[in-house]
């Protein structure tokens, strides 16, 4: 894993303007939103990955496939023979370029174990002065189940963020991403038994999402036990990364970290490059939940939000990122 840092500034795009980037790499996915933010991006042809899910071609999945191949993109399925030597040769490719590159990575669609797989290959590649674009596309409201929903399995997120075997007597301490799923984070914490809670709640652009996010998480009553609630803002994924990072950073030497990233995709994103940069000291893991519930399609809520992350070789790491807001 590169050690990397990053630095930033911030910034607000609106509705009209393009996110500009060299290349970009996004997930054919069955929800209507799975192309939005790739509408609003500026990349030239053959600098598009597309990866093809080999499961669940229901609601928008096959208009989505039919506008990747008219546009030409480069589309892979997500297998894992297909998928790593393609991101392998197509990030290489990227970054075989003297001058700095900017890769966009659009979130929206990607499961966990996907976006982490993408993320790391590209944090490898990675030099100083090149940019890695978060993307990401909220979607619109919907009510959420109140169902309480099995757990079918807990794997790390990917095999780099699995972490290391640390002093046994070193505390635990859990970065917690609070969802919709309806009883899950206490349960997590429950399971895990943390010294030390850190609980990130999303605060987003409609407030119906925090009327639901207050019921599936009991109000923010975790019981007895250590732990701070962050608010972070969707508006701004600089805060975000800001916060986890320094977190991370101060924890680390005390602590054994586990990061379980529930919430909007973004903060799964940030969640896995922040890990990256303090590899190996943080799990990251993945929660599956049981199928038990029909899946869903979503819908762009109009709005692109996200990071700009621009590598350098020294200091400690500020956030590089822009929020944008496209009212759609």
């Amino acid at each position: 894993m590169n050690n990397i840092v990053y630095r930033a500034t911030q910034g607000l795009w609106h509705a009209g303007d393009f996110i500009h980037a060299d290349a970009i790499v996004y997930a054919v996915g069955y929800e209507s939103r799975s192309l939005f933010a790739l509408e609003h991006a500026s990349v030239q042809e053959g600098h598009v990955l597309a990866v093809r899910y080999t499961s669940n071609h229901i609601f928008a999945f096959d208009q989505n496939l039919a506008v990747a191949e008219d546009r030409r993109h480069l589309i892979v399925a997500d297998r894992p023979d297909e998928l790593g030597p393609a991101l392998e040769r197509f990030v290489q490719q990227e970054f075989s370029k003297a001058e700095p590159v900017s890769i966009a990575v659009d979130v929206s669609a990607m499961n966990r174990s996907l976006m982490a797989e993408i993320l790391l290959r590209i944090q490898r590649e990675i030099r100083p002065r090149d940019r890695l674009v978060l993307l990401y596309s909220p979607a619109e409201f919907q009510e959420p189940s109140l169902e309480l929903v099995p757990l079918k399995a807990v794997t790390a997120a990917h095999p780099a963020l699995a972490g290391t075997i640390t002093d046994p007597s070193r505390g635990r301490c859990m970065i917690l991403g609070l969802g919709y799923e309806y009883g899950i984070s206490l349960s997590v914490l429950d399971t895990h038994e943390p010294e030390m809670s850190f609980i990130f709640r999303p605060v987003g652009f409609d407030s119906r999402f925090s009327e639901s996010m207050k019921k599936a998480n009991f109000e923010y009553d975790f019981g007895e036990r250590s732990y701070e609630i962050i608010e972070y803002s969707l508006g701004d994924i600089p805060g975000l990364f800001n916060d986890m990072s320094s977190i991370m950073t101060s924890s680390k030497h005390n602590y054994s970290i586990t990061c379980v990233p529930f919430g909007p995709k973004i903060f799964s994103a940030v969640s896995i490059i922040a890990a990256a940069i303090n590899y190996p000291d943080v799990t990251v893991l993945r929660y599956a939940m049981s199928e038990t519930i029909e899946p869903r399609d979503a819908k762009s809520s109009g709005l692109v939000i996200g990071c700009i992350l621009e590598a350098i070789a020294y200091s400690r790491p500020k956030v590089y990122s822009e929020t944008w807001a496209y009212m759609g």
